[in-house]
């Protein structure tokens, strides 16, 4: 449950530029590529931020790096973890050099090549200043593969990206889902399959989700753990209880949409069917309990309709 960010920073003889630092929408534990991001961060602290762009510029002068780095931490209770550093261009630079308006692969040349600081224009280049708010987008190929689970993890699955641009950090977000072909409805029934640690955190979401007029059918435990907080879900047998059971619910086109988060390999494993239905049927299926807290502020800007096109 630690927060993940993607540090981009260019290092010269000289001179360094954050090129931008991207906080992931998943927890730490799915691979950096399938995780979705956003540019400015939302929930990390002002101090927190500072530390860890500081933390980054020392990484790189330790190494002494001349050119790209890109550093990955993970943020636990105001604390900060280095996970890796790689003195290299990373895949989220074409996203930060759109996204913040800095040309980072310019700035990485000319490290190498030894500009110094007073030919290159420091100060123009902050990610901070950037006015609006980017969602990097992921897209994933399962619909390709039959035995593809999408249920992410530490190995990546994706084939590609995509960038949400918004106003706000909803907006972005809808935009960012919508490019990565996941088509979001605006009504219907919500299908629920949770893991116990998940219950009591998502609780949050699902009255978010019930006040915006969407139904609910769960698996047993989920079910009765619902309804003993007042809300309504219909209770719909797993895959080994016999018929009709979720994976039919799924298949029949009644549900919009699917939360479903597992741990533990024989729980996977008996939910993977869940998933695959998902993928098969063009269903947006959210495998991950920060991902669900994201999709409500997603789901919040569709209901309202409306979104201006932010050119770059």
């Amino acid at each position: 449950n630690a927060l993940e960010v993607d540090v981009d920073i260019v290092r010269g003889k000289d001179w360094t530029v954050v090129g931008g630092v991207i906080e992931h929408i998943e927890a730490a534990g799915v691979h950096s590529g399938d995780s979705m991001g956003v540019i400015p961060p939302q929930r990390l602290k002002s101090t927190t931020l500072a530390h860890i762009e500081e933390l980054c510029k020392k990484l790189a002068n330790k190494l002494e790096v001349l050119g790209h780095l890109n550093v990955q931490v993970a943020v636990k209770k105001n604390i900060v973890y280095v996970l890796e550093a790689n003195p290299r261009c990373s895949r989220t630079v074409p996203f930060l050099a759109k996204a913040a308006n800095i040309p980072i692969v310019d700035l990485g040349v000319k490290a190498v090549l030894g500009v110094a600081a007073k030919d290159i224009d420091l100060a123009k280049h902050d990610y901070k200043k950037i006015p609006n708010v980017c969602v990097k987008g992921v897209v994933f190929p399962f619909n390709k593969f039959v035995e593809a689970d999408s249920l992410l993890g530490p190995e990546m699955k994706s084939t590609g990206e995509s960038m949400g641009r918004g106003a706000d950090y909803g907006e972005a977000l809808w935009k960012a889902f919508i490019s990565s072909n996941h088509r979001l409805a605006k009504s219907g029934e919500i299908f629920l399959s949770l893991r116990e640690k998940d219950k009591k955190s998502l609780l949050p979401v699902i009255s978010s989700l019930q006040a915006l007029g969407y139904t609910f059918s769960a698996t047993q435990g989920t079910a009765s753990y619902l309804y003993d907080r007042g809300i309504d879900c219909i209770p719909v047998k797993k895959v080994h209880e016999g018929r009709p059971n979720c994976v039919d619910r799924i298949r029949s086109g009644k549900v919009a949409m699917v939360i479903n988060t597992t741990s533990g390999r024989q729980s996977i494993d008996a939910s993977f069917n869940i998933r695959r239905s998902c993928t098969d049927y063009a269903i947006p299926c959210i495998t991950e309990d920060h991902a669900a807290e994201a999709l409500i502020l997603a789901l919040k800007k569709l209901h309202i309709g409306k979104f201006d096109v932010l050119a770059l």
